[in-house]
């Protein structure tokens, strides 16, 4: 099984050039997007190794993040809604990382990153159906990775490397003298540093699959407190010290403490910080080769026991683990009120969220609508692909309600940009029952007409113009738009929008403005003034229907920019839900957010005489749905 491992060891200089030419800009939005928050990095096997490196890597660039193993990740649950996760694999086919994938869904991550060296991998083929998931892959330049994943590992740890903008260049360390003695023992103790730790558990698991050696990994601290005494009772162990030369002086000081009869050596890189991992990462690939020299045994082609190909195919279900233990909560009420006490942040409320989640969906049973307001970016449209089978969907829902005569509104802090997008979609005789309310709500127009340019700023912006784009970090961050009652701030990065919104907040409040509100979307920011507001939708809808209005968007928190169209009676998300108990609810199946969401509560409108209305089956269909 497995190529031999030399051959591997002689691609590893190849791998490291194609790193350097791999398009990684998929990642470095991702992380962008996504600074400052809290990560978890998952993965099996050798893997987890690689795990390990991200999470240090992101560490220190200012994020907060762990290694996991996936049957780990349910430790997260409960922190699911404020976590990012990244999963990570090689061959995006091993049984534990695909279990992964599906048990991220359902425990509603804030959001999912797939990183796989296969390229249309099951692991990326699951990504794929989904719109709301992000992945990376990256053509295998060496056919199907070793046993020990030799090269697949070196060339995610080199891409790392360049995403922290690391240029060291890999020197051709050599192992040092007294190696040999140190591996013919039936036992090693393989001490690390601070980016080392990842390379010693590599160490540690390559050995321990290839069945070479017993290795006890530990950092050279940690060493000291009480794991030194394995040498006094086990006089066959070596000391292995692998670090880079910011910590060799506490590697020299704590080796000279052990007594002289103990075999030890220090395997020291030429680099410090990721390029120290990356250089040491090889030199325990060499330290594995020789091992393997020492004991007879090929390390890329070890033999794998019966038992061992069946332990690695186990069938388990963690998404049945996580639903035995209440993490999981497929029941539509159990769901709802996770979502809301996620908000809230007190389980001691969950029995009023629970009495609420009930009201809410009788309420929601009952009632029929002739007219909806729906926002469109991150609710109907996604990343602005009007190619996608999802946004197609959702406008031939919406086409078919407004033939029926059921009113259609756009909420958007668009301008004229939404009617281009959407006017082929519908039919010309759903264009009377079809609106657009621009701005955020500062007109509201029928689709049959156009929406002229307009410099209709008010005199409570007028100062704010001249503040924002005036203003060093804002002039450089965003591009920004005169609209009517309504200054529009796109980021040119999207992970700039919580800056861009502090900034402009910490602007209006030095000015004491107080009839002037700030909103943010995923992309943009809006200083509008306080009579805009997409409330001026619902009431538009309202008053042209005489009925109900179902109001649907994503942003429901507190400063999103559907907060307001959501605080209305019967308001649901696709999304961030705010902590109001009485509106802005996300009802949508365990892992669907936005337009495949919205998708999902269309299909659940039906049309009868007095309007549309929910099936009792979505509302009501698991049967368990009224569990207090």
């Amino acid at each position: 099984m497995g190529r031999p491992f030399k051959k591997e060891l002689g691609f590893i200089s190849n791998t490291i050039s194609y790193a350097e030419t791999v398009d990684i800009s998929t990642i470095e939005r991702y992380l962008k997007y996504h600074r400052k928050e809290r990560f978890i990095i998952v993965g099996s096997g050798g893997s987890f190794s690689v795990a390990q490196v991200f999470a240090l890597a992101l560490n220190y660039c200012g994020s907060f993040a762990l290694a996991c193993t996936p049957l780990e990740i349910i430790n997260y649950a409960n922190s699911a809604e404020n976590t990012n996760v990244i999963l990570y694999s090689a061959g995006g086919g091993n049984p534990d990382i695909i279990y992964a994938y599906k048990l991220c869904k359902k425990l509603e991550f804030h959001s999912v990153f797939v990183i796989c060296l296969t390229q249309n991998s099951k692991l990326i083929r699951y990504a794929k159906e989904k719109n709301d998931i992000s992945f990376f892959e990256c053509k295998n330049l060496f056919g199907k990775d070793g046993f020990l994943a030799v090269n697949s590992t070196v060339l995610v740890v080199s891409l790392i490397k360049r995403l922290l903008g690391d240029n060291s260049k890999i020197c051709n360390v050599e192992l040092p003298r007294g190696i040999d003695s140190c591996l013919k023992r039936n036992s090693v103790v393989a001490l690390g540093g601070r980016w080392s730790m990842p390379v010693v558990c590599d160490f540690e698991s390559k050995c321990t699959e290839a069945g070479l050696i017993h290795v006890m990994p530990s950092d050279i601290r940690n060493f000291a407190h009480g794991r030194h005494h394995w040498l006094a009772k086990n006089t066959d162990t070596s000391v292995i010290c692998i670090i880079s030369p910011d910590e060799y002086d506490l590697a020299k000081r704590t080796l000279d403490v052990l007594p002289e009869h103990i075999d030890k050596c220090i395997v020291l890189s030429s680099n410090i910080g990721i390029g120290a991992t990356e250089e040491l990462l090889i030199c325990a690939f060499q330290i594995i080769s020789r091992l393997g020299e020492l004991k007879g045994i090929d390390p890329g082609k070890p033999g794998v026991p019966p038992f061992g190909s069946s332990l690695y195919r186990l069938n388990y279900n963690l998404v049945k683990d996580a639903e035995r233990l209440d993490y999981v909560c497929s029941s539509i009420i159990p769901r709802m009120s996770k979502r809301k006490l996620s908000v809230i942040g007190s389980m001691k409320n969950r029995k009023t969220v629970v009495d609420s989640a009930n009201r809410f969906i009788d309420n929601l049973s009952k009632v029929f609508f002739k007219a909806l307001v729906i926002d469109y970016d991150n609710t109907i449209i996604s990343d602005n692909n009007t190619k996608c089978r999802c946004f197609e969907l959702c406008l031939g829902y919406l086409n078919s309600f407004a033939k029926a005569g059921i009113g259609v509104c756009f909420a958007t802090g668009r301008g004229k940009s939404i009617r281009d997008q959407i006017l082929h979609c519908f039919d010309p005789e759903s264009y009377e029952n079809t609106f657009i309310s621009y701005y955020n709500g500062a007109i509201t127009l029928p689709l049959t007409q156009s929406l002229e340019t307009c410099d209709d700023t008010c005199d409570e912006l007028s100062d704010v113009i001249d503040d924002v784009s005036n203003d060093s970090y804002l002039c450089d961050s965003v591009h920004i738009t005169k609209r009517i009652r309504c200054i529009t701030c796109e980021c040119r990065e999207a992970f700039e929008v919580n800056n861009v919104f502090k900034r402009i907040n910490s602007i209006i409040k030095k000015r004491g403005l107080i009839g002037v509100s700030v909103v943010k979307s995923d992309h943009s920011v809006d200083i509008v003034t306080n009579d805009v507001t997409k409330k001026n939708s619902i009431d538009y809808m309202r008053n042209a229907y005489g009925s109900a209005v179902l109001c649907i968007g994503d942003s429901g928190d507190e400063f999103g920019n559907d907060f307001e169209l959501l605080d209305s009676e019967y308001s649901i998300s696709v999304d961030k839900v705010s902590m109001a108990l009485d509106s802005c609810w996300n009802i949508a199946s365990l892992g669907i957010k936005g337009p495949n969401a919205t998708a999902e509560y269309l299909s659940a409108l039906k049309w009868e005489g007095n309007g549309l209305h929910f099936l009792a089956h979505y509302l009501y269909g698991a049967g368990k749905c009224r569990k207090n």
